[in-house]
């Protein structure tokens, strides 16, 4: 009697988990943090939930896979998200890419106390999740691409290059990620030269200094300016003017 007794009062005294969960949510929110959360989650139009920080990581490293894997490709192919679709060829080298992402994933220490976690990465997975948003954002321009496009830095040092690095804090050899980071880095350099290439038409004055002497395509404008055939304005060497191609033909072949 004794015994069960005990029991019982062991049973009574004990909350069950989900108020154990919001007891704890209480102890590390202060009150106008609660508030706040609790004002988001009532307001209908933000349509917002609620996680857990353990499912807003594992969420935010299915986004990572995701991005690691359209992203750069996009990049190296010059192309839109749809046309990784319907591609074996590059299939195969999606599947080379998540086979080391899934496999470093996995790995996470701070994963490894989370049920399910091998199953949320398995390649497989990750691989229905990346075709799923191909296909989405079949129409889209990745952000990278937009970012190589326009001689931009891009952020694939935060996705391959993150995978690379936990891959060797873990003993995880991630080649085909530490290539396609490199092929990247080294096509926004490539762009950002053929952007950057021009042939100045006219020399910087000797008696101007080195703080002095502009950009190359200033004096390209200055040579058009001062052409006795021009009848173009000139206010800065970045400012935007008008004039007809055939003005310019005339100029440059006078």
């Amino acid at each position: 009697p004794a015994a069960a007794a005990a029991a019982t009062a062991a049973t009574t005294a004990a909350p069950p988990p989900q108020q154990q969960q919001q007891q704890q949510q209480r102890l590390l929110w202060a009150p106008p943090s609660r508030h706040l959360l609790r004002t988001l989650l009532r307001t209908p139009i933000l349509c917002a939930t609620s996680l857990a920080p353990a499912d807003l990581l594992m969420q935010q490293l299915e986004k990572l896979a995701a991005n690691s894997v359209i992203n750069p490709l996009t990049v190296l192919l010059d192309a839109r998200n749809g046309a990784l679709l319907y591609n074996y060829a590059l299939t195969r080298v999606m599947r080379l890419l998540l086979s080391e992402i899934s496999l470093v994933l996995r790995s996470l220490p701070e994963l490894q106390h989370i049920p399910g976690v091998a199953h949320r990465f398995d390649p497989g997975r990750l691989e229905t999740l990346v075709v799923g948003v191909a296909n989405r954002t079949r129409e889209n321009v990745s952000s990278m691409l937009a970012d190589v496009r326009t001689g931009r830095r891009t952020e694939v040092e935060y996705m391959n290059g993150w995978v690379v690095r936990k891959g060797e804090e873990m003993g995880v050899q991630c080649v085909m990620n530490f290539m396609v980071k490199e092929m990247v880095k080294g096509k926004q350099v490539m762009v950002k030269q053929e952007l950057e290439e021009s042939v100045p038409l006219v020399g910087p004055d000797k008696g101007r200094t080195q703080d002095e002497i502009c950009h190359p395509n200033e004096y390209v404008l200055q040579f058009l300016v001062h052409s006795p055939y021009s009848r173009l304005s000139y206010k800065n060497p970045f400012s935007s003017f008008q004039a007809s191609a055939m003005e310019v033909l005339k100029i440059l072949t006078d």
